[in-house]
């Protein structure tokens, strides 16, 4: 958090819940707890592939300033997204934080809250292939990947996910 990073949050859901079924630390509640603790500067959120969240969420999203990019926005113009993203990490320090179900619930079967209408992987790629080549990568998570039976796609593509983004943020913190 002393860095002030620039935190590119790849996900189905908002995550700005101030609770959750009694817990006040859970999947829901991250962004809602960074921002309001005062760890992150909530314009410096910014939230891609968004399409599920409730009342509550948006407007504390919408008071607080945070950037989103929705599903349904990135589908219609991503060229708007992919401009921004490579103006807004120009020479700053990032973080990713990666939900796999920013992608379409036909590429993630087996996570626990698939949604439709999300990402495909040609649109992250690119996503990921705009960010500045002058930011500088000091973390990143990639959660909800779950495994089925035999059924190996939905960890294949969050290996791939993760390698794209290795190989185009090789500039290491130090």
């Amino acid at each position: 958090a002393d860095t002030k990073p620039l935190i590119l949050h790849f996900d189905a859901h908002r995550d700005l819940k101030p609770e959750y079924d009694g817990m006040v630390m859970c999947h829901t509640t991250p962004f809602y707890h960074l921002i309001n603790d005062g760890h992150i500067r909530s314009h410096d959120l910014v939230q891609i592939g968004i399409r599920q969240c409730d009342r509550q969420e948006n407007q504390f999203a919408l008071n607080k300033g945070v950037v989103t990019f929705d599903a349904w926005t990135i589908h219609d113009n991503i060229n708007k997204l992919l401009l921004y993203i490579n103006e807004v990490t120009c020479n700053r320090v990032i973080y990713i934080s990666f939900d796999i179900d920013v992608y379409d619930l036909s590429y993630v079967p087996c996570t626990g809250c698939p949604e439709p209408y999300g990402l495909d992987p040609f649109q992250v790629a690119k996503i990921i292939k705009s960010i500045s080549p002058s930011a500088m990568l000091i973390g990143m998570d990639m959660v909800e990947v779950a495994a089925r039976s035999n059924d190996h796609r939905e960890g294949t593509l969050a290996v791939q996910t993760l390698y794209r983004m290795l190989v185009n943020l090789q500039k290491a913190y130090s």
